[in-house]
């Protein structure tokens, strides 16, 4: 398992993929749990895909769970695809479960496609759950293609997949 608590970050980075001001990915390939609780970024991000305040890409590919909580970004991100104020890819392929909540964003979020307030790309297949509660954003979303939202800027499920976004 892996547990990341009590993390912030200051300052500006750019990159291309995989690119964000906490975590550029975290991967959870097995049962075990991965916990992430109290991050904030007040990092400026620059990045081509997958590109976040917080983490560039959370990928599941097993049956457990990554629990995402209290995470706040406060700076501006900008992107091309999968651009997202604290998730930039939230990808789940498996059975397993990732939750986000209790999050926030409060900046300008900008980008080609995939472009969302607090998740650019909301993605679950095979059964696996992907969840959204209690969390908000405040932030300028703004997109020059496809795909853009205040708090998702795409959702898809396939394969008796769920993706829920609840107060």
């Amino acid at each position: 398992s892996i547990t990341i608590n009590d993390v912030s970050s200051n300052g500006e980075l750019t990159g291309t993929t995989e690119v964000a001001g906490i975590i550029g990915k975290i991967s959870n390939e097995s049962t075990g749990t991965v916990s992430l609780k109290d991050l904030e970024n007040n990092t400026e991000v620059t990045a081509t895909q997958n590109t976040a305040g917080v983490i560039g890409h959370v990928y599941n590919k097993a049956k457990g769970t990554i629990s995402i909580e209290s995470i706040i970004n406060n700076a501006a991100i900008t992107g091309t695809v999968n651009v997202g104020g604290v998730i930039g890819n939230q990808q789940n392929v498996s059975t397993g479960t990732i939750e986000l909540e209790k999050s926030s964003s409060s900046n300008e979020v900008s980008g080609t496609s995939e472009v969302g307030g607090l998740v650019g790309y909301l993605y679950s297949q095979a059964k696996g759950v992907n969840t959204i509660t209690l969390s908000y954003s405040n932030s300028l979303v703004t997109a020059t293609g496809n795909d853009a939202g205040g708090l998702v800027g795409k959702a898809y499920a396939v394969k008796g997949a769920t993706n829920s976004i609840s107060r």
